[in-house]
C-alpha cells in the first residue's frame, strides 16, 4: 500500500510540533544536568517542576507529532487541546510560578491566540481535513 504523504501545511505543523518536543526535552535534559545549581539558588521543589514539566511536555508534543504525522484524524482536535493546554500551561507559569517580576503581556496572549488561529488554519484547509480523512479511510 502507498503510504500518504501529509500536505504542506501539516507538515509545516508537524515540524512546529516537533520542535517544541525538542525544546521540552532540552528542558528536561538541562534541569537534570543543572540539578545542583537549581536546587543551590532556587530550591528542589523547582527543579523538580522544571525537570518535571519539560518530560511531560516533551512527551506529549513527541506523542502529537507522531500523531499528526500518521495523519491519525483524532490528532486534529488533540492539537488544539494541546496547544490551548501549553498556552495556558505558559501563561500561569509566567504569571504566578517565577519569582521574578511575572513577564506577561497582551503580545504574549496574542503571540498564543495566533498560534491557535495558524494551527486551526492549518488543520482545517481542505487539503488537511482529507488527508486526515484518507488516513481514517486507508486504516479500515
Amino acid at each position: 500500500m502507498k503510504r500518504l504523504s501529509p500536505p504542506f501545511f501539516v507538515t509545516l505543523f508537524a515540524l512546529s510540533v516537533l520542535i517544541l518536543a525538542i525544546h521540552n526535552a532540552l528542558r528536561f535534559v538541562a534541569a537534570i544536568a543543572s540539578w545542583q545549581t537549581l536546587q543551590t539558588y532556587a530550591s528542589a521543589s523547582i527543579a523538580f517542576f522544571i525537570a518535571a514539566s519539560g518530560f511531560v511536555w516533551a512527551v506529549v508534543w513527541a506523542t502529537l507529532f507522531i500523531k499528526v504525522w500518521r495523519g491519525i484524524p483524532k490528532a486534529r482536535a488533540a492539537s488544539f487541546v494541546t496547544i490551548f493546554l501549553y498556552s495556558f500551561y505558559n501563561w500561569v507559569n509566567r504569571s504566578y510560578l517565577q519569582s521574578t517580576p511575572p513577564y506577561v503581556s497582551p503580545y504574549l496572549l496574542g503571540g498564543y491566540l495566533l498560534w491557535l488561529l495558524i494551527a486551526m488554519l492549518a488543520l482545517s484547509l481542505p487539503g488537511s481535513k482529507k488527508f486526515f480523512a484518507e488516513r481514517e479511510n486507508h486504516d479500515r
